[in-house]
């Protein structure tokens, strides 16, 4: 296999709050939107995405170092480098690729990326969980989100 790295398809960047502890993070962003703490903030987050979209400009706008991208800086940079792959591989006659992301990435890549215009919802996803996203003639078709099958045929096959 080919491993290509490409800068585009990058985690989000929280600028000061790298390396912090989650319930620093996600909870200085809840308070900042209203909310009481990180735990009411992943419940607000299953039901509603402007939460999590407002969490993550509500923590660019408490970076100190003036590095954290919200979500819009994010897809735009994601859904870019998602395309220029895709777009690659179909000129080149097409074929499966592997692209291996952080799941909180993968929720904003996804959001509106299928042609049809349906959302998905950015949601939690398992460790080494697989989406499939299909593009053809310039569209793409998110075909499933978050599938562990392959996890559990794993497990499975290692008893």
């Amino acid at each position: 296999l080919l491993l290509q790295e490409d800068e585009g398809l990058r985690e989000a960047c929280f600028g000061s709050y790298e390396g912090k502890p989650d319930e620093k993070m996600w909870g200085d962003a809840a308070l900042r939107i209203g909310l009481r703490n990180m735990k009411e903030f992943f419940e607000a987050m299953k039901t509603d995405n402007q939460v999590y979209i407002n969490a993550m400009q509500a923590l660019k706008d408490l970076d100190e170092l003036g590095m954290a991208e919200n979500y819009y800086d994010v897809k735009k940079r994601g859904q870019a480098a998602f395309k220029a792959i895709a777009e690659k591989e179909a000129k080149l006659g097409g074929g499966n690729v592997l692209v291996v992301v952080h799941g909180m990435f993968i929720g904003i890549l996804l959001s509106d990326l299928d042609s049809s215009g349906k959302f998905i919802q950015p949601t939690h996803l398992g460790n080494a969980s697989v989406s499939k996203v299909v593009y053809k003639d310039g569209k793409f078709t998110v075909e499933s989100v978050g599938d562990m099958s392959y996890v559990e045929k794993g497990k499975a096959a290692s008893n």
